[in-house]
């Protein structure tokens, strides 16, 4: 990658994390910088560039510095590495307790709340991995979550909640599939029988919403915002799991390994 290019994907993955963690949406801060929503969202997604006054505004408004966007590469990774570690340290914490909790780095306080690592995962971190270790957490702790909170929030920044919802009847069908094929402990089994009644009020409650909106007309919520190919999308789009087409997910993330992770965390 040269130069330019590089500094473009590190300015749209900056600015996709700035601004999700000043908690606005594009249109918002499209107006801030005076663009238009269409232009903004080109540059978040690699595909345009800001002008030096607009630049300028970027970083008053957003209250931060140039070294941000030019930081040293290895610098970069490392520190976006220990990000990473330290959600891994909380979602084990949390549930997903096969994931490991060896590293010494400190959790950051925000991760002593579940909507909090939640939002992180569904808006930051949305690999495979955390997503699908997000269903041990929901399935342990199923009644600390705002469900309504989270909703909200990825409505807000994404114009859609649907990834919540699909993760919500994913981990659902997964906790069906390990009372149904397996034996586990009496007190894992009365755990999973509170979580299903529980998630599926939310789930029932959430479908009687989509027959009265226009839910189900959203666009299609690419959860890995690096593929660009349109072939690839397109084979993700015909193959995915019918959960995933239900809630206009496109990702090869199975329900498999929604079962997996929550087996594995009981170990």
């Amino acid at each position: 990658m040269n130069s330019a290019n590089y500094y473009r994907a590190k300015i749209s993955t900056q600015l996709k994390r700035l601004r999700r963690e000043k908690d606005l949406t594009q249109k918002e801060l499209s107006q801030l910088i005076e663009l238009s929503q269409a232009q903004y969202s080109k540059i978040e997604n690699g595909q345009g560039s800001l002008s030096a006054e607009q630049f300028l505004l970027l970083l008053a408004h957003l209250n931060c510095s140039l070294d941000i966007f030019i930081k040293d590469k290895n610098k970069e990774a490392n520190e976006a590495n220990d990000e990473e570690i330290s959600l891994t340290k909380a979602m084990t914490r949390w549930g997903a307790t096969h994931l490991d909790d060896k590293n010494d780095i400190l959790v950051p306080e925000k991760y002593n709340h579940l909507n909090t690592i939640l939002l992180d995962v569904l808006l930051i971190y949305p690999q495979p991995l955390y997503i699908t270790n997000c269903a041990p957490m929901i399935a342990t702790h199923f009644n600390l979550i705002n469900f309504g909170l989270v909703a909200t929030k990825l409505n807000d920044r994404l114009g859609s909640e649907n990834r919540w919802w699909w993760l919500i009847e994913s981990t659902y069908q997964a906790i069906q599939n390990r009372l149904s094929q397996t034996v586990i402990s009496r007190k894992r089994v009365l755990l999973y029988k509170r979580a299903l009644l529980y998630l599926e009020s939310k789930i029932t409650f959430r479908e009687k919403i989509t027959k009265l909106t226009s839910h189900f007309a959203t666009p299609e919520d690419l959860l890995d915002e690096n593929i660009t190919s349109k072939t690839k999308i397109d084979a993700l789009i015909k193959n995915r799991d019918p959960l995933a087409k239900k809630w206009r997910l496109v990702t090869d993330i199975r329900q498999m390994d929604f079962d997996e992770a929550l087996k594995e965390s009981e170990v």
